[in-house]
């Protein structure tokens, strides 16, 4: 089986391209980014702590060179948040309050300053951060204003007592941000930027 996100990276993402991913688990699609599309740039944000040395591990069984790894979360302000583990790998969360004995603190980053501080220029945004991805969706425009291509796994999330639907934030992507809908497969939707 492979997922909807991986079929549109092989499908969409261009030859040599930087790569920004959101959410990168375990390392499996920065693995296919470099592999497949000789990715130039790989810059792997991840917000559980434990999953970093299994990123690690994966990348180098998988021959990958030219990542650079943030044990950081994305988030709409600058401050430490709460790591709070799932049940698997996939189903953590971020939170200003402790709520696991197992959490961890974790920097909190806006995707803004982010791009600014690693220098990203021209770059594909691979997104699936649970919820998160509100914090640069209703975010100025110059955010995403490098950005080429997305690929997103988008999720219902109620943001400061407004519910958002993905087909809320695909709006939202394409009349703030200009970027066309190219593809979808239920809520993991693939952009690129509108001439």
């Amino acid at each position: 089986y492979e997922s909807a996100e991986l079929r549109f990276i092989r499908k969409y993402v261009p030859e040599g391209s930087n790569i920004l991913e959101l959410g990168a688990s375990i390392g499996a699609v920065a693995s296919v980014c470099f592999n497949l599309k000789n990715a130039s740039r790989l810059l792997l944000v991840e917000s559980n702590p434990e999953l970093i040395p299994l990123i690690e591990g994966n990348l180098s069984l998988n021959g990958v060179k030219n990542a650079k790894i943030l044990n950081k979360a994305v988030t709409s302000i600058v401050t430490n948040f709460w790591f709070n583990p799932g049940r698997d790998t996939v189903s953590g969360s971020i939170s200003p309050t402790k709520i696991s004995d197992k959490a961890s603190i974790v920097e909190g980053v806006q995707l803004f300053d982010l791009i600014r501080q690693e220098k990203l220029d021209d770059f594909v945004l691979i997104s699936d951060i649970e919820g998160s991805e509100i914090s640069f969706i209703l975010g100025s425009a110059r955010v995403l204003e490098r950005c080429k291509m997305i690929i997103i796994e988008l999720h219902r999330v109620v943001y400061e007592g407004i519910e958002y639907s993905v087909d809320d934030m695909i709006d939202l992507l394409i009349k703030n941000h200009r970027f066309t809908q190219i593809d979808r497969y239920g809520s993991v939707v693939a952009f690129t930027r509108s001439p």
